[in-house]
């Protein structure tokens, strides 16, 4: 039976599996952890610096915004203009993604706090815990504190509830991250929504793209098509001038002149009439 041992000790978590013993120490949390809280540290500034400029660039209000939690997203919005959702255009977007991830945000952390207030637990009181899995699948833990059960009939009602947040928070991250790719990147936009949702990668393409001039997404798409960007043939809007123009305008003869014109016939009747 797989059980998973949490010490208030240098071995900070031991985990017993069927095949043997692995060993979690304090260091390789900590660093786990430090590793985990740059990275998104990192890609929060970047993220804010890709707002900022570009808000900046077209002299939008509250550029301030960009580094603020959820506030961000409604400079964001400001700056993707308007968005559609189901077929309906809004110019709200970044309004109701500050308010959806705010909600998902706050209901996900008191989630995450009753999910490992036993750790906590066990380091102020120097307790042990013990994880047996069952073969159920279930978890089974042999552990009490107070306003237990409170807090489970506050965990089931908030489980649901950042279920409901957090597919909220995803459609309209989609629309709003959408938009603004479609002015600043236009040939990645699909690709660049898809890894801002999937990865959080955004603050690297908002780095990349912040100097960029915003583009009407529409006419960005008639000109691809018809041929005037990239080194395609420009479209036609006249026919074709007559190659043997140059003949006339020297004074030359037509270069086809010793053949007999139809309407010139001489005698005799044409082969192909």
């Amino acid at each position: 039976m797989s059980q998973i041992v949490i010490r208030n000790a240098r071995e900070m978590v031991t985990i017993y599996l069927s095949r043997g013993v692995v060993t979690l120490y304090s260091w390789q949390v900590i660093l786990f952890l430090s590793l985990y809280i740059a990275i998104s540290l990192t890609l929060y500034i970047l993220l804010g610096l890709g707002i900022y400029t570009m808000a900046k660039n077209r002299n939008i209000k509250g550029k301030a915004l960009a580094f603020v939690p959820f506030a961000r997203y409604i400079l964001l919005g400001r700056i993707a203009g308007d968005c559609f959702i189901f077929g309906m255009k809004t110019k709200k977007m970044g309004m109701l993604a500050a308010i959806f991830s705010g909600c998902y945000v706050f209901f996900r952390l008191f989630i995450t706090f009753y999910d490992y207030y036993p750790l906590l637990t066990v380091f102020l009181s120097g307790k042990e815990i013990i994880f047996t899995f069952l073969s159920n699948g279930q978890v089974e833990v042999n552990f009490s504190y107070s306003w237990q059960g409170i807090m489970t009939a506050l965990y089931t009602v908030f489980n649901v509830t950042v279920f409901i947040a957090e597919i909220a928070t995803i459609v309209v991250m989609v629309s709003l991250f959408f938009e603004v790719y479609k002015k600043y990147a236009p040939d990645n936009c699909f690709l660049f929504t898809v890894l801002t949702i999937l990865l959080d990668l955004g603050g690297i393409f908002f780095f990349i793209i912040r100097k960029r001039r915003a583009v009407n997404y529409g006419e960005y798409i008639k000109e691809r098509f018809y041929g005037q960007r990239n080194g395609y043939t420009e479209r036609r809007e006249e026919p074709a001038e007559n190659p043997f123009s140059d003949f006339k305008e020297k004074g030359e003869e037509d270069p086809f002149s010793e053949f007999p014109d139809n309407n010139d016939k001489k005698g005799g009747d044409d082969f192909f009439s």
